[in-house]
């Protein structure tokens, strides 16, 4: 049997009994960096042989993995940190074990998204996780734009050098949203940083370093006294475009956190 394992993010009793016993019984375990994973084993005493998987391993790898399986080994994988597959190589084997119908097993546990989520104080009904933010500055405005229209909370994940980078790029295209900023999640140092971009951002520096996540609110909403002119200007060209009003308004309601019936009145009445 193959199982991914959760591993803790920093403190390393978030560890579950389960986990220590999958990695203990385990033939091998296939990991991001042996000598990151030797230190979790070290601790609890797993004497199982560690081999590694990561972003540039070569098919071989792959096959080593199926040979051990049809010899009735028991194989697992754990990340650097975390909940396996989340944003690390692990992906990589799900797609051969599902292509060679392989069957798997997970075993659950720390991750970064749900925890920072909780602290954020946002909403936590709907969200959507984005993964890594992008290095260069056009690629984080171009990610943090497509999420204008998202009506929920939105995690991301994003590197300590572009924490400060990246509340920039939100603050100069006008996300409309409020931000927490979670730093070392179960660490000593562990920080949360909640509210406003603009207030936010002065908690920050270009030289941070650590763990980051990202977590902005749903759109704040806004009562519609007054329509911004940029607001108009973007509905005429949606309709020249021949958007259908209803979904013009509905769209610009999500970005502007403007009611939408009002904006309807306003707009067509």
């Amino acid at each position: 049997m193959f199982y991914f394992v959760s591993t803790p993010i920093g403190n390393l009793k978030d560890i579950t009994l389960r986990a220590i016993e999958v990695l203990k019984n385990s033939d091998v375990i296939f990991c991001e960096d042996t000598r990151h994973s030797r230190k979790l084993l070290e601790h609890y005493d797993i004497k199982t042989k560690l081999d590694s998987f990561h972003q540039f391993s070569e098919k071989n790898k792959l096959e080593r993995i199926k040979k051990l399986l049809k010899e009735g080994k028991i194989v697992s994988y754990i990340s650097d940190a975390g909940t396996p597959i989340i944003s690390d190589p692990g992906y990589e084997i799900v797609k051969f074990l599902k292509q060679e119908g392989i069957e798997y097993d997970v075993i659950p546990g720390a991750t970064a998204l749900i925890p920072a989520l909780m602290l954020s104080g946002f909403p936590p009904d709907r969200f959507f996780f984005g993964g890594f933010l992008g290095k260069k500055e056009n690629e984080i405005e171009k990610q943090l734009k497509s999420i204008e229209i998202i009506d929920a909370s939105v995690i991301f994940y994003q590197s300590p050098l572009r924490i400060l980078k990246t509340l920039k790029i939100a603050e100069k295209i006008n996300l409309n949203r409020e931000v927490a900023v979670i730093k070392e999640l179960t660490k000593i140092h562990q920080k949360a940083v909640r509210g406003k971009i603009s207030e936010v951002i002065k908690e920050f520096s270009e030289n941070e370093k650590g763990e980051f996540v990202i977590v902005f609110s749903p759109p704040i909403k806004k009562e519609a006294t007054e329509i911004p002119e940029e607001l108009k200007k973007e509905f005429e060209l949606l309709i020249k475009e021949k958007i259908e009003p209803k979904k013009a308004i509905k769209f610009l309601s999500k970005k502007y956190g403007i009611n939408s019936k009002k904006l309807y009145s306003s707009l067509t009445g």
